[in-house]
């Protein structure tokens, strides 16, 4: 719920770059759940258990401060233009 015409995802921590250099990676995909749309990520099975820092931006522009998370499980976030917020799904 950013407005940003480009969301992307920057990523530092135990690998830096692991998403590729800045501004990171697109979305990967959507998904449809109880007819809310979601917008994933997906960091790979084989990071799993690495910690990393996660910053969004609009393709590089805007961005918003560093999210920690271990790649350890799906997190759902709130992403507005004010900052990253952890949901229960």
């Amino acid at each position: 719920q950013t407005g940003w015409d480009a969301l992307t995802l920057y990523m530092w921590g135990d690998v830096n770059n692991l998403n590729g250099g800045w501004p990171g990676m697109s979305v990967t995909g959507t998904w449809n759940h109880d007819g809310v749309n979601w917008k994933y990520f997906d960091m790979g099975a084989a990071n799993s258990g690495l910690n990393e820092n996660l910053i969004f931006s609009n393709n590089g522009s805007s961005q918003l401060g560093d999210f920690n998370y271990t790649i350890d499980h799906d997190v759902y976030l709130h992403i507005t233009t004010s900052g990253v917020e952890e949901i229960q799904p």
